[in-house]
């Protein structure tokens, strides 16, 4: 039996298609295991996933959780501490490395007024009031990436892993399909969901020569 690694950065769209997908607390899709079966019945996926929170702050993580958040016992949900400053893709031996323009596109972080590190406050809504109030007073929100920088930031990234693997590198991009949407004219209402989505996957495009 032939084992193959695959390390994934990203949130739910790289998880449920490659790792697995539940639906009412039943497995309804194994991943790429799934795929294996008929395809390929003699190889394994060992699939390792992390969340992302965004390009920026994956750049800037040192490895290490800010003491700041470290001494605080933060419900984050599906993106813990350890995750968000987490170096793991650049340092685990992978078959593959995929990754996602999804994280650019929809997250917005904040940062830390005096020690400048970058954080996603997940589940903020659940979290005590005391740290609500940390949150408001420590922390200001950052405006959203564009483009530029993310496809920039996405160089810097596959450059970074470079330096360590020569593993094929899938960056998915998303969707323009957006449920609930009912525009019929854009004209005044500004960037869409939809619209953003498009701009990065045109954008992602141009990068890599499509």
């Amino acid at each position: 039996m032939r084992r193959l690694t695959f390390f994934i950065k990203g949130n739910v769209d790289v998880h449920d298609s490659l790792h697995s997908c539940r639906i009412g607390g039943e497995l309804a899709w194994n991943g790429i295991n799934d795929v294996f079966r008929a395809s390929h019945p003699g190889c394994l996926a060992r699939v390792k996933h992390e969340t992302w929170t965004r390009s920026d702050a994956l750049l800037q993580s040192d490895g290490h959780v800010p003491e700041a958040l470290s001494s605080r016992q933060l419900p984050l949900g599906a993106y813990p501490a350890a995750g968000q400053f987490s170096r793991a893709i650049f340092e685990t031996k992978a078959d593959a490395i995929i990754l996602s323009i999804q994280p650019d596109i929809a997250t917005v972080l904040v940062k830390h007024k005096r020690e400048g590190f970058l954080f996603y406050p997940s589940e903020s809504e659940r979290w005590r009031a005391d740290d609500r109030q940390w949150l408001k007073t420590d922390f200001e929100t950052m405006r959203n990436l564009d483009v530029a920088e993310s496809m920039t930031n996405l160089a810097l990234l596959i450059e970074n892993i470079r330096e360590q693997s020569e593993a094929p590198i899938l960056i998915y991009n998303m969707s323009p399909i957006t449920p609930g949407e009912t525009i019929h004219c854009h004209q005044g209402i500004g960037e869409a969901y939809s619209t953003r989505i498009r701009k990065f996957n045109l954008g992602h495009a141009r990068e890599c020569g499509h």
